[in-house]
């Protein structure tokens, strides 16, 4: 395009190129003015939604009128329908850059940066714009002598903002469960998908970055996605003294703060951050940096989601996200397929299963592929590229193939969907919950959709498509659909264990036994030694009330894997189930033991304690549940069962009704829709519900002859007298 005209800009000199298009230095025919010209690839530009969010970013970053948000100064498609940008052409250096060079910064450089990003994100949050892909990426570093520091922050990339009110109307729908956002950097709350996703993400993400800042490394490192994301969902941060003494305790405290897994914990709003920040860096509360009053920047996706900087002409084939290697060094986040490509190159070596099995040739189809960049729309993990992400959100992948024809140097591999599915196999106990969002399968579903339709890609890549969406399909509770989708996926390919594995439970949900049986042993036969698949055939008989057959079968999968707190769980529910609370207790400490946040065992001893008239010992077990999923309808109706044992009935009451409001809201299931409607009908009147004991003497089910549940394929989902597990 060298030469030609867009729009009013002349297009001098080419800076960068990825998944979605390619950024050039231009000159304005008339005024002479220089701006950077971001054009959208052809084939992106035939998808109306891909156009919408391009141009999203313009209207949010126009929208904002900050001196810390990049300018946009133009926007619109060529004759031959070329969409188009027109930006700011910035000359320094991204944060991202920088800290691959420095690492760590002094406690007083982070802050002031801290600062001056919390200021952008106030005046785009003032605005109603949440960007939801805020990372290192995405913060350009710009000198400029009116600035105390001689730099100021650019915030880039509003290609998948959240808009609100009038900035909204003509934004793409986003659609209920998708997950958006950099997994390195991503909230709690958008790594569950389908959960509303406010200004406090932004926040989140913003403590991911200071947390760097200051340390050297982020906050969580994980060899896959699905840990990864479990990690933001469940575990704690090293303090950052523990890693950075130097570090003040007051920014300490305001890291952890951002970092917080409930978003009501976090900071309120920009404003409260910049605030805090000030009194770190010693100046008057409300107080303004001088000339960095609304100077900020953030991330951008490293997704083919269109995370292109105006202009970055350094480190051109770095990674996207950098992560501490066991040595010190920087290296892009680890993943499976990655991993055993690149053990030439000294990457890490490829993940094993606990019984020795290499977890990446089911998910690579036989070919040895090396990693690159995943480009993909709605969420994808960053990597190398040829073109640097830095240049234009994502690069491509390259790398060499074994095995099959395929000339892996122009294929562009499926990262987010391998590491997924790769993490998907060795996902345990609660770490199991991040493969319960249909967001994130339909997530992997999409990457793979995209590799699969290059000329040359492994069959294995269309097949985990389809898998994908069954599993989609399945966690959004359409069985039938899920289904078909898995019988789709085993007629591509009926050597894969996975959609085997989803097609018996999608069967079992759909009270079809003996086929989700077949089903089952055929996953079984393909991966003897994944306990998943040996517990596949427990799972269908404890749905169809075969508890016998279960506990035989659930026996047997504790022989290939005797310390996955899953299998002692399950266990535990299906003796409580037959009355044989003993051995259910005994199994479920055994669970709790192997892993504290087991969310059903805690609400299986919140039940079997309510049974036993123990108010004190149901409250603490219901109090655990609500503490670790504060959305969990069955962990607010036992506690507020619990609280009314104990005379609590103001608290019952308020807890009763904040349970009702969470089913309206998300149509939530797992609580049998009468006992709901029970609860709804006695606040009406301004009257308490029947608790526990008083629904066994008016004649209400007990737990021996509960409610079916929505499905059998995950621990959420077991009845017990109205709780839902």
């Amino acid at each position: 395009m060298l030469g030609t005209v867009v729009g009013a800009w002349k297009i001098e000199e080419r800076l960068g190129e990825g998944g979605m298009g390619t950024v050039y230095a231009a000159r304005h025919t008339v005024m002479g003015r220089r701006g950077a010209v971001k054009v959208l690839k052809a084939e992106m530009t035939r998808q109306p939604d891909t156009v919408q969010r391009f141009f999203n970013e313009a209207r949010a970053a126009a929208a904002i009128e900050s001196p810390g948000i990049v300018d946009v100064f133009d926007m619109g498609q060529t004759a031959d329908g070329t969409a188009y940008l027109v930006m700011e052409l910035l000359e320094g250096e991204s944060l991202a850059a920088r800290l691959r060079r420095t690492r760590a910064q002094s406690p007083e450089t982070a802050a002031r940066l801290a600062r001056q990003i919390a200021g952008a994100l106030a005046a785009a949050h003032e605005r109603g714009i949440v960007h939801r892909d805020l990372k290192p990426d995405n913060i350009f570093l710009v000198p400029d002598a009116e600035t105390t520091a001689g730099e100021r922050v650019k915030l880039l990339d509003f290609g998948i903002a959240k808009l609100h009110g009038e900035l909204a109307a003509d934004a793409p729908i986003t659609h209920t469960g998708a997950l958006f956002g950099t997994p390195v950097y991503m909230a709690p709350e958008q790594c569950k998908g389908g959960v509303a996703v406010d200004h406090r993400a932004d926040l989140y993400a913003l403590g991911c970055i200071l947390y760097q800042m200051l340390c050297g490394r982020v906050p969580f490192l994980a060899a896959g996605l699905g840990e990864l994301l479990s990690m933001h969902m469940f575990d704690l941060p090293a303090a950052p003294r523990t890693i950075a003494p130097s570090v003040p305790e007051s920014l300490e405290g305001i890291t952890l703060c951002l970092l917080e897994k409930e978003p009501d914990r976090r900071f309120a709003s920009a404003r409260a951050l910049c605030n805090a920040l000030d009194a770190a860096l010693g100046r008057p509360l409300g107080a303004t940096a001088p000339g960095a009053s609304q100077a900020v920047a953030m991330p951008a996706m490293a997704t083919g989601g269109g995370s292109t900087e105006p202009v970055i002409r350094t480190d051109p084939g770095l990674p996207t996200d950098p992560t501490i290697s066991a040595g010190g060094s920087l290296r892009p986040v680890p993943t499976t397929l990655g991993g055993a490509s690149g053990e030439a190159r000294g990457a890490t070596a490829p993940t094993r299963a606990p019984g020795g099995r290499r977890l990446w040739p089911w998910l690579a189809g036989g070919a040895l592929v090396a990693g690159g960049a995943a480009v993909v729309i709605v969420l994808a993990l960053g990597g190398g590229g040829a073109g640097g992400a830095n240049a234009a959100g994502g690069g491509g992948g390259a790398g060499a193939t074994s095995g099959a024809p395929i000339d892996a140097a122009v294929l562009t591999t499926p990262t987010f969907g391998l590491d997924f599915l790769a993490g998907y196999e060795r996902a345990s106990g609660s770490k199991m919950t991040a493969y319960q969002s249909s967001g994130a399968w339909a997530s992997a579903a999409a990457d793979f959709e995209q590799a699969a339709s290059q000329p040359g890609a492994p069959m294995r890549w269309t097949s985990a498509a389809v898998t994908c969406r069954g599993f989609a399909a399945v966690h959004a509770d359409d069985l039938t659909k899920g289904r078909a989708l898995f019988e789709e996926a085993i007629g591509a390919d009926a050597t894969w264990p996975i959609p085997h594995l989803g097609l018996s439970g999608a069967l079992s949900g759909l009270g079809e036994v003996e086929p989700a049986i077949a089903a089952a042993h055929a996953a079984q036969r393909l991966a003897p030694s994944w306990w998943m698949t040996v517990a596949a055939e427990a799972r269908v008989h404890r749905r169809a009330r075969a508890y016998d057959r279960a506990i035989e079968q659930y026996r047997r999968a504790l022989l290939v894997a005797p310390d996955e707190p899953i299998l002692l769980a399950e266990l535990a529910l299906v003796y409580h189930a037959t009355r044989l609370d003993t051995e259910a207790e005994r199994y479920a400490r055994d669970a709790l033991a192997k892993d504290p946040d087991m969310v059903a065992v805690h609400l299986m001893l919140a039940e079997r304690a309510l049974e036993q008239k123990q108010g004190e010992e149901a409250l603490a077990a219901a109090n655990r549940v609500v503490a670790l999923e504060p959305q969990s309808a069955t962990g607010l109706l036992a506690r507020a069962d619990a609280l009314l044992m104990l005379g609590q009935k103001g608290e019952a009451k308020e807890v009763y009704a904040q349970l009702v409001a969470l089913v309206e809201r998300t149509n939530d299931k797992t609580v049998e829709a009468r006992r709901v409607d029970d609860i709804r009908a006695a606040l009406a009147r301004g009257k308490l519900p029947l608790g526990r004991g008083e629904r066994e003497r008016h004649g209400a089910p007990s737990r021996r002859s509960g409610s079916s549940s929505r499905r059998s394929d995950s621990l959420s989902n077991d009845p017990l007298n109205g709780l839902d597990l």
